[in-house]
């Protein structure tokens, strides 16, 4: 990913990342995709209610799938899931 190789870049630049200085580096991420553009979150784990309104999506109107899977707002995502919101509308 062309974001992992900033990180390895930025960490180089600044002499943490050396030949003569090996890292193990691990990168918590949950990839998110909202309206067909994907984000990455620096997060081991969030639940689907804080995603929903960290993105101010009201919960009534988007649907949250993992995997196809339809997740309800309390449940948790894990680093290394991709989610889907998916809005909807309602007609009255």
């Amino acid at each position: 990913m062309p974001q992992d190789n900033l990180v390895l870049k930025n960490l180089q630049k600044q002499g943490l990342l050396t030949a003569s200085k090996p890292h193990v580096i691990i990168l918590f991420m949950i990839r998110i995709v909202i309206d067909g553009e994907e984000q990455q979150l620096d997060t081991k784990k969030m639940r689907i209610e804080t995603l929903l309104r960290r993105f101010h999506i009201n919960p009534e109107t988007a649907l949250a799938l993992r995997q196809g899977e339809l997740l309800t707002e309390d449940e948790d995502l894990l680093e290394g899931d991709v989610c889907i919101i998916m809005r909807t509308t309602a007609e009255k």
